[in-house]
């Protein structure tokens, strides 16, 4: 029954490979969002692979076919820890003391991440000037 989760994505690499702990690594695609008159590329779900090195072809904006399995984990962040984070991110740290100073300390956002974790990676034909 292994063989049920298994998940094919044609793509372009939307940021370099980085190394992530345990010894992996991580990339994302992307994919064109159109949103009413708008149209952007979003990353889509991040691509995680935990052997060697990133293959060499694997760059941005590389069209690559990335097969593997869906994987779920359920997991808290502390929000307090959450908002100063985003206030610096912002620019805004003489404001972390206000906002964030009085959030409880153990209250906890609960988060869901969803990854593919690639088995295969390779380039498209597209890529490669082959029809």
């Amino acid at each position: 029954m292994d063989d049920i989760n298994q998940v094919t994505l044609t793509g372009r690499v939307a940021q370099p490979p980085r190394r992530v702990p345990g010894g992996g690594y991580v990339f994302s695609l992307f994919q064109e969002q159109s949103y009413e008159a708008l149209a952007e590329k979003l990353p889509i779900y991040p691509v995680i692979f935990g052997w060697g090195r990133p293959p060499a072809f694997l760059r941005v904006n590389q069209s690559v076919i990335v097969v593997g399995r869906v994987r779920t984990r359920n997991f808290e962040q502390n929000v307090r820890r959450l908002v100063t984070k985003a206030l610096h991110a912002a620019g805004r740290a003489a404001e972390v003391e206000a906002l964030a100073g009085p959030l409880p300390t153990g209250l906890q956002d609960r988060r869901v991440a969803i990854e593919i974790v690639a088995d295969r990676i390779a380039t498209t034909n597209e890529d490669r000037g082959e029809e």
